[in-house]
């Protein structure tokens, strides 16, 4: 009976300590992935609708751009904090190391001095915008000199093209590209050069005001997409490693088989480069 007794007790005994040592292990797990879940990470950026933008009616930053890179931090346990400034205090902030990273510009050498720059994110493209009835194609600068453009002067866009044109209207206003739209869709010029993604989520968005406009499918200046990146600052703390794993989890992210990066550009209007992406294709 004392033996029987003892294998009882030994059985109680060895069920307790399994119990205790699961309940422990799940904790651990749990607090874990609290921990993950709760990391938090600034970040900057400025306004560029349709890529980043803040939402009049609820104030939350909104864009392709914010919500491609939201879910793919998501994925990574990340929450972003984003900041919105103007251009360059988000620039210069962000290159002394009060924000992790700035989110999307193009690359250039002086960038490259301060950033570890991204994966691909989106892309900018100049097109030429114009009515359905004016029926413009061209092969060259020249075959466009006698149609009146308008365009905005707050963007440098390619010499050799602005040159070519005899009759242009610089315009410069706080919301220079749907004041373009308007003055085009009223004839005060033939065509306007605008960025591809931010006209066409303007023409989306208005759509009965500007179902007449169209762009050709021929790019101004330089003939591919230009992409737009994260600069990850070099002076925020283990900024390449977060770099590397950003571009891990945006590979995984933009390789699903409901193509979401395709999903998001076409939810905002927005072209979706074949050049650039192959999920696009």
């Amino acid at each position: 009976m004392y033996h029987d007794k003892f294998q009882i007790d030994k059985y109680f005994v060895n069920t307790y300590l399994i119990t205790a040592i699961i309940l422990i292990m799940n904790s651990s797990v749990l607090l874990a992935s609290y921990h993950k879940a709760s990391v938090i990470l600034p970040i900057s950026t400025a306004s560029f609708p349709p890529f980043k933008f803040r939402d009049k009616d609820t104030g939350k930053i909104i864009g392709f751009d914010t919500e491609i890179i939201t879910a793919v931090f998501k994925s990574m346990n990340i929450t972003l904090k984003i900041r919105m400034l103007p251009f360059i205090r988000a620039d210069k902030k962000t290159r002394e190391g009060n924000y992790a990273a700035y989110y999307t510009f193009t690359k250039n050498v002086d960038r490259e001095k301060d950033y570890y720059f991204s994966n691909p994110i989106s892309s900018v493209q100049d097109l030429l915008f114009f009515k359905k009835s004016k029926n413009i194609s061209w092969s060259n600068y020249s075959d466009l000199s006698e149609y009146k453009l308008g365009y905005s002067e707050k963007y440098n866009y390619d010499k050799k093209f602005l040159n070519a044109i005899k009759n242009k209207f610089p315009v410069l206003s706080e919301n220079n590209e749907e004041h373009l739209l308007n003055l085009l869709v009223n004839n005060r010029f033939d065509m306007m050069i605008c960025e591809a993604s931010v006209c066409s989520y303007l023409i989306k968005k208005n759509p009965k005001k500007f179902k007449d406009v169209v762009f050709f499918n021929k790019p101004i200046g330089i003939p591919e997409p230009r992409a737009f990146y994260i600069g990850f600052s070099k002076k925020w703390p283990a900024s390449q490693k977060l770099r590397d794993d950003f571009n891990v989890a945006l590979k995984n992210y933009v390789s699903k088989s409901s193509k979401p990066r395709k999903t998001i550009f076409e939810k905002y209007g927005a072209p979706c480069p074949k050049k650039l992406f192959t999920e696009c294709k």
